[in-house]
């Protein structure tokens, strides 16, 4: 009889529907999902490479997935480069739009949100998404509108999966609404947090020092082990080490599995992918410890749905594994697929700015300079460089006959000169429209392009320290485009500076090059717009 029981049991959790989870990292967006993925140029394609179209280049994905035996996409959402969040799919019990159709057929903006940052889907019955001021909101079904969830501190990454999970800009990690979680959000105990991800039944916190942490109900199968530690079938609220060395990023599935890149790039992954009872459960792919898949492929991001499983690169390649019984895999035509196989290599960057361009596009004058800054004299040494940087289009005077050369660059500033360089770089010409103040929507796309970090910055209205310009004016360009040309450093910068990466990454490129003979930086120092001008121009050319 125990057995007859144990084997019904086993039969139950094969049919259970379950949903994929998309795992929320701080210092990174979301360029991949279940079934699709954002291209190097911002648009959006399957992983067979079908063209989505959408309004403007997009900069986060999310798909909710909910699935018994196959898996099933029911809605997915897109979050563009300018705030917007676009849905589409099954909206049931108005969990996407209140009001809107059960079914919206193509992708409408969510109304209620603006500067949207990342958007998390789970199951496919609601979301949450962070925007770029690190305010976090809710959509449930049958609720009138978003819900703002409040938090001690403003957030840095959300993730939605049994329930919803956010890590604020301390690394602090904060989970409510699953079984074993409290009603409203509630400190998770552990070390900061950089990567956080949420299925059904199970959780996975990867910290700071790269332990990766996971608890909540093994759903395993015929002895398969999802949390990866201990006895299989165990329930543990309490978060517990995995024992898998020196974790970058994890990512929880469902039927019922996890993965783990580990700082060397090898890919692990245990549990089962099996996702009905009559399906074979002994894959390749599955394993009841933590196991290694594949070495040296170095994943950015991973996503794991109902057995299928995709990762990213640093290089933009997109690699996918397992069920294919549809060929949405993208990586062959086998029924299934064990090992990760190249999908794509137009994938977006998941760090770092997102699209790729080129220096020829920065070339493009953008207006005529007629002499018009009478502080400008043609003898100063920042002569042509104001002057060229006005014709680019990346600053302007402080009034239409004044530079102030002298005067200290604002950051709000400094964030606009860096977004319109990277617009150009990619290609994109078209105007932003000034908000309310000014700079906030520069500062939402700097934010989105990964150019300044959610709450880095507490007043955008102060003036700019060279560190800071130097950090801001760093992100503008892929690593690729600033080649070491010296082994030139700034003495003055200590190796524990905030900024010491990122200005030795300048130093080295030449972009900057010292106030004096020894090649003293003078980190703290206010910014001029002159010294403003002439660096951006070098980071250009």
């Amino acid at each position: 009889m125990k057995k007859i029981l144990l084997a019904l049991l086993a039969c139950l959790l094969l049919v259970t529907p379950a949903f994929a989870a998309e795992a929320g990292q701080t210092h990174q967006r979301r360029v991949v999902a279940t079934e699709c993925y954002i291209d190097s140029t911002g648009q959006v394609r399957s992983w067979i490479g079908e063209l989505i179209a959408l309004p403007g280049r997009a900069v986060d994905v999310a798909t909710g997935v909910y699935a018994s035996a196959a898996n099933s996409v029911l809605n997915t959402a897109v979050v563009s480069e300018d705030g917007g969040l676009y849905v589409w799919g099954y909206n049931r019990d108005g969990c996407l739009i209140p009001g809107a159709p059960e079914r919206i057929e193509t992708p409408t903006q969510v109304p209620g949100i603006a500067n949207a940052l990342s958007v998390s889907l789970g199951d496919g019955t609601g979301f949450i998404v962070l925007t770029s001021d690190g305010a976090v909101y809710v959509q449930e079904m049958a609720k009138p509108g978003q819900k703002r969830v409040e938090l001690p501190a403003a957030a840095a990454a959300v993730c939605r999966g049994g329930g919803y999970a956010a890590i604020t800009v301390d690394g602090s990690l904060y989970v409510w609404g699953a079984d074993g979680d409290a009603d409203s959000p509630t400190r998770v105990d552990l070390p900061p947090v950089r990567a956080i991800s949420r299925g059904r039944a199970m959780t996975a916190a990867v910290t700071e020092d790269g332990t990766l942490y996971t608890w909540g109900s093994d759903w395993g199968v015929n002895g398969y082990n999802q949390l990866g530690r201990g006895a299989p079938g165990i329930v543990d609220y309490t978060p517990g080490v995995v024992e898998i060395p020196d974790v970058a990023t994890a990512a929880v599935g469902t039927f019922f599995y996890a993965a783990a890149v580990d700082a060397g790039g090898a890919l692990w992954q245990w549990g089962s992918t099996a996702r009905a009872a009559s399906e074979d459960i002994t894959r390749a792919a599955d394993s009841k410890v933590p196991a290694v898949l594949a070495e040296n492929l170095s994943f950015r991001q991973l996503v794991l749905g109902a057995g299928q499983s995709a990762g990213v690169t640093a290089e933009g390649q997109l690699y996918t594994w397992g069920w294919n019984s549809r060929q949405e895999l993208g990586s062959g035509t086998d029924y299934y697929v064990a090992y990760p196989a190249l999908a794509a290599e137009d994938a977006a960057f998941c760090s770092g700015v997102p699209f790729t361009g080129s220096k020829e596009n920065l070339k493009a004058q953008q207006r005529e300079y007629d002499g018009r800054f009478l502080d400008v004299a043609e003898t100063a040494w920042y002569a042509q460089e104001v002057a060229d940087a006005y014709a680019l289009g990346l600053i302007d005077g402080m009034r239409s006959d004044s530079f102030g050369p002298d005067s200290p660059l604002r950051l709000s500033e400094a964030i606009a000169m860096a977004v319109k360089a990277y617009e150009r770089y990619t290609g994109n010409d078209e105007p932003i429209e000034n908000g309310s103040p000014w700079y906030a929507p520069y500062v939402h796309r700097a934010i989105a392009y990964g150019i300044v970090g959610v709450g880095e910055f507490e007043d955008y209205s102060a003036c700019a320290t060279r560190a800071e310009m130097a950090a801001i004016f760093s992100r503008v360009l892929p690593v690729s485009e600033l080649p070491a040309v010296s082994d030139k450093f700034a003495p003055d910068v200590a190796p524990d500076h905030r900024y010491a990466a990122e200005i030795d990454l300048l130093y080295k490129a030449g972009v900057l090059k010292g106030n004096d003979a020894a090649g003293t930086f003078a980190p703290e120092r206010q910014l001029k717009r002159a010294e403003a001008a002439a660096i951006c121009l070098r980071l250009m050319r």
